[in-house]
């Protein structure tokens, strides 16, 4: 648990069915097993830019939407950004689709620094013949790597020697994705049967609770264990001992130990969550700060490489040029770089904010003197 530790320490899928899909029943993962699966990718890269799956497109269609490459219209719709030149249509879709496609209407020209790009998840298999592709759809910058989630796709296809990739597609699916709907509640913890005369006590835990997406119960369960860690931590228990002592000395002052929780990122099948705990009681002030991030689909906590572009070493050298840009001392730039140098990035707290990571360091972790947690930030591959 999270808390425990820090204080111990101080497109969704939608059964939607078209004629011209394959009869959607049990599948089988066929990632590993389908036949000319090189050809098979290749098939769908062509749906990638320049084509008529741009983001505005998406947003503007709801929902979902789809593509069914039997009719003449549908194919129309990815020609007529795929090809430049009237005479390449024919020869595009027969590769695409497998048959001709006339009278498209084309818009061929440049389409900027950004690009669409559908990447699989998986390959699933329905028949003899018919297989499907899943996976996320991306907005993509050709400058600098970001990109940031559109929604999910599924492309199927059927499997045909004669054609190009040895598969031609049938079918497109795209679902708009879905954002995480977020509520905060604050719990209020201190006991009422215990009643003090001088000192007035709260202990309070703001939580969120998610709904709207598949990950949902695992992340409200993720989240209420914090809070159950919270309320149990030894430091609960001497917040406790040290209000009745001090309540017991006519010492008159107002004790808290809070945790205030925040959404800072719902977006891209992400859910980052900020935490900040602030307890007193006499003496000064100690706060904290920590995150717990979530794959909004299956409702799993993610870890820094999943949300930063780059092996452990590239991740690593980005917080290093980070940690030189603060204006922090000496002391705690060289404390901190060896704190990030030894440290798994699984292990790492950190939270999202826009299109920033910013990496938690807790109290006392980079010197005697740091009684308040101290942050910085490096780049997402998001924007």
């Amino acid at each position: 648990m999270k808390f425990t530790k820090k204080i111990m320490a101080a497109l969704l899928v939608v059964a939607l069915t078209i004629t011209a899909v394959p009869a959607m029943g049990a599948t089988v993962d066929a990632t590993n097993t389908i036949p000319n699966k090189k050809s098979f990718m290749k098939l769908v890269d062509e749906f990638s830019t320049p084509i008529g799956v741009t983001e505005e497109y998406i947003m503007k269609a709801g929902k979902t939407m789809t593509y069914d490459f039997s009719k003449v219209t549908a194919r129309a719709d990815m020609l007529r950004f795929k090809a430049e030149k009237k005479k390449q249509v024919n020869k595009i879709s027969k590769r695409m689709f497998g048959k001709k496609t006339s009278k498209v209407t084309l818009y061929p020209g440049e389409w900027g620094d950004s690009e669409v790009v559908m990447e699989v998840d998986s390959i699933k298999k329905t028949s003899k013949k018919n297989y499907y592709a899943k996976g996320q759809v991306y907005f993509a910058s050709k400058v600098g790597g970001k990109k940031h989630l559109v929604g999910t796709y599924r492309l199927y296809v059927l499997r045909k020697k004669t054609a190009k990739y040895k598969y031609v597609a049938t079918a497109l699916k795209l679902t708009k994705w879905k954002k995480a709907t977020t509520k905060a509640s604050k719990v209020n913890l201190f006991s009422s049967a215990k009643k003090y005369k001088n000192i007035k006590a709260t202990m309070t835990y703001q939580l969120i609770t998610v709904s709207g997406v598949d990950g949902a119960k695992a992340i409200n369960k993720a989240l209420r264990a914090d809070m159950d860690g919270f309320q149990k931590s030894n430091s609960a228990n001497n917040f406790y001992r040290w209000v009745a002592e001090d309540d017991a000395k006519k010492i008159k002052d107002n004790y808290y130990f809070t945790a205030t929780s925040k959404v800072k990122y719902n977006m891209n099948n992400i859910l980052s969550v900020r935490i900040t705990l602030k307890w007193y009681a006499g003496g000064a002030e100690n706060s904290d700060e920590y995150g717990y991030n979530f794959d909004a689909r299956t409702g799993k906590q993610i870890g820094i490489k999943s949300v930063v572009a780059g092996s452990t070493n590239t991740i690593k050298k980005k917080m290093y040029t980070a940690i030189k840009k603060k204006n922090w001392s000496k002391a705690y730039k060289k404390k901190a770089k060896k704190v990030i140098k030894k440290t798994k990035l699984k292990d790492l707290e950190f939270y999202m904010k826009n299109d920033k990571v910013i990496i938690c360091f807790e109290p006392y972790t980079l010197g005697k003197k740091q009684r308040e947690f101290k942050t910085f930030y490096i780049f997402s591959k998001y924007f």
